[in-house]
């Protein structure tokens, strides 16, 4: 076989009888012709051998194709990552996200922190109100027992839920949240089978 370039000699009389590789010829820097072993891929014979310039189309492929994986793996991680986990919650639960949902959140307030919970969502509430994918955002205190609230939200669709959350009074709220509720909110979310 004869490249351009490298001037490649091989003959089936060069394999070596050494651990089964082919052996190629290759021009010496100083004049003839010296032996050199040369990888082979796994094949269906097993013994076509692998050029150099196969090993530099390889290099350029894995060069090329492995930063396109992570790429696309670290964009996949980061849209996962961009949902906030009552939109994922809702996501998982809901078959038709354009369709309207309900959610109810109970939580229990810190001792002493009720009136500062209900000046906080009185905010809230009234803002999120005004938004146009909001049915209705209430909330309620539990009769039976006087520190749990239960939030009512309904939503038109995901994509509101997702504007919600998104607002500057939505987050302001969950942020307040953290100081004034004992453990972690219960949330539930419910879809309306007959519209």
């Amino acid at each position: 076989m004869k490249r351009r370039g490298l001037y490649q000699v091989r003959s089936y009389k060069t394999r070596a009888t050494f651990s089964g590789r082919w052996r190629m010829l290759q021009p010496a820097r100083m004049g003839g012709f010296r032996a050199q072993p040369v990888p082979y891929c796994g094949s269906m014979s097993g013994l076509i051998p692998r050029t150099p310039g196969d090993r530099t189309v390889t290099r350029r492929v894995l060069l090329f194709v492995l930063p396109a994986l992570i790429l696309a793996t670290t964009l996949a991680d980061t849209r996962a990552a961009d949902d906030h986990p009552v939109v994922a919650l809702v996501k998982s639960k809901v078959k038709d996200p354009t369709k309207p949902f309900a959610l109810v959140v109970s939580f229990q307030v810190a001792a002493g922190k009720e009136k500062d919970l209900e000046a906080a969502c009185a905010s809230c509430i009234a803002a999120t109100k005004k938004e146009p994918g909001c049915i209705a955002y209430e909330l309620n205190l539990d009769t039976d027992h006087p520190d749990t609230y239960v939030m009512f939200e309904k939503f038109k669709s995901v994509a509101a839920l997702e504007a919600h959350i998104k607002e500057k009074h939505t987050d302001t709220l969950l942020k307040s949240l953290g100081t004034m509720i004992k453990g972690e909110p219960k949330i539930k979310v419910y879809t309306a089978p007959v519209e």
